[in-house]
């Protein structure tokens, strides 16, 4: 996540969810527990809500997936789901200065732009994704423009 004000970036950071992620559904307790595919939409609000709600239980709200499971028959798609949104909502809690109150743009048009997009309106964030490409091929078009223009 980044800050920028005045047309500047005045700070930077990133998480590690993406890689939290792949380390609890393919090397930890819950790989048997959560699904490779499929989805359940109101499941990620939960997780988003949860985790954002109460970042101190995330170990406590990650372990519930696999007692869910085990106890409820907690099917593995919406324990995807909810993995997912529990991970993005912490990510959301600890970059709260980022994107509360302030415009939001998301760079990308996968399916995980698509997840923040929706975290941030599950939180009421009003955010735009826009397409990374077409942000990429315009400034390195800004930045030839610019090298030529200084060549001139």
């Amino acid at each position: 996540m980044e800050l920028i004000e005045s047309h500047q970036l005045m700070h930077f950071t990133t998480f590690m969810t993406g890689e939290l992620f792949d380390l609890l559904t393919n090397h930890s307790v819950l790989k048997h527990t959560v699904a490779a595919q499929g989805w359940h939409s109101e499941a990620f609000t939960w997780g988003v809500q949860q985790a954002y709600n109460e970042p101190s239980l995330i170990t406590s709200q990650l372990f519930s997936l696999r007692a869910g499971a085990i106890v409820d028959g907690l099917p593995a798609a919406e324990a995807r789901a909810r993995l997912s949104g529990l991970l993005i909502g912490l990510e959301l809690k600890a970059a709260e200065g980022y994107w509360r109150h302030k415009e939001v743009v998301i760079l990308g048009n996968s399916s995980l732009a698509k997840l923040y997009h929706q975290a941030l309106i599950i939180m009421g964030v009003q955010a735009e994704i826009v397409d990374n490409e077409r942000l990429t091929m315009a400034g390195l078009s800004c930045a030839y423009s610019q090298l030529i223009h200084e060549k001139g």
